[in-house]
């Protein structure tokens, strides 16, 4: 970052929104700055360094569990809430987004917004339903697939910033929930060469199989941004969790929508099978935990 003059830190969300507006685009938000290694940063003269706002922390709201968008990859691995079946699939994602000392600087915020290839913690959050809440001049609320529909920066704003995410929480009666995420990578912190997260909502009627009711399915590590993988409901539809055919097409599927290209670590033949066994892996292990729930 040659061209940088200075290091803001605002007291406030509303004087970090002020700083980006006077920067005029040449301020940029900083939370963990795990990106600054890879971001040559052309232009960026003020970094605005939000990491003492108190979004870090991790609660029960009304409408389900809030993430602060400076809350640690390290500190996701070690929460509680993030136990119960439904969310497992943000702690494991949380719990390989890189070594240890990776982890405790980069943020669920900061994943999202840079959201590179490799990047963890989108994946999981596009299955889990997450809601995006922003600060800026014009706030908003969105789901997590309009923010990743195209690449974050493209569709926040200049003077936006990622305030908090959302998880639903389904307290259905008689309801369970289940999720899960896969990395395929050559070690446990290296960058996916492929990932995949699965949640399912099923019920089990007392004598009768589990009967699943929703399933989402997400992939990473093999396209620009991660993709939700749409129109499964069919290879699910009656289907319970001791019949492995309907998770074959489901891995079959999730090749036919992404179709992995190559890239410098693995040839495209490869990463199909690394991303078909990926998801059938997330979908079974996501089954297993909503039954268990």
């Amino acid at each position: 970052m040659k061209d940088l003059k200075e290091f803001r830190y605002p007291k406030d969300i509303n004087e970090a929104i002020r700083l980006l507006h006077d920067g005029n685009g040449n301020a940029k938000v900083i939370a963990g700055g795990t990106s600054l290694t890879t971001l040559k940063g052309k232009g960026v003269k003020t970094l605005v360094d939000i990491s003492r706002l108190g979004l870090d922390r991790i609660e029960k709201v009304k409408e389900g569990l809030s993430i602060g968008a400076c809350t640690t990859a390290y500190m996701l691995s070690e929460a509680q809430e993030l136990t119960r079946p439904g969310f497992r699939a943000l702690q494991e994602a949380s719990m390989t987004a890189g070594p240890h000392g990776v982890r405790t600087a980069l943020t669920i915020g900061g994943n999202v917004a840079q959201c590179f290839p490799w990047s963890d913690l989108p994946v999981p959050l596009l299955v889990l339903g997450a809601k995006v809440k922003t600060a800026g001049n014009n706030p908003r609320e969105m789901e997590i697939s309009q923010l990743l529909e195209r690449h974050p920066s493209k569709v926040l704003e200049s003077e936006e910033i990622i305030k908090e995410f959302i998880l639903p929480i389904d307290e259905e009666p008689s309801v369970t929930t289940g999720s899960a995420f896969i990395k395929v990578s050559r070690t446990k912190n290296d960058d996916g060469l492929a990932t995949a997260a699965a949640w399912v909502k099923g019920v089990a009627p007392e004598g009768a199989e589990f009967e699943i009711k929703d399933m989402r399915v997400a992939v990473g590590s093999v396209r620009s941004m991660p993709v939700l993988i749409e129109g499964i409901e069919p290879l699910w539809k009656n289907s319970n969790g001791s019949d492995e055919e309907w998770i074959e097409k489901i891995g079959d599927e999730v090749l036919s929508q992404v179709g992995p290209i190559a890239d410098m670590r693995a040839s495209s033949q490869y990463k199909n099978r690394l991303i078909k066994t990926a998801s059938m892996r997330a979908v079974r292990m996501a089954v297993k935990r909503a039954i268990e729930e």
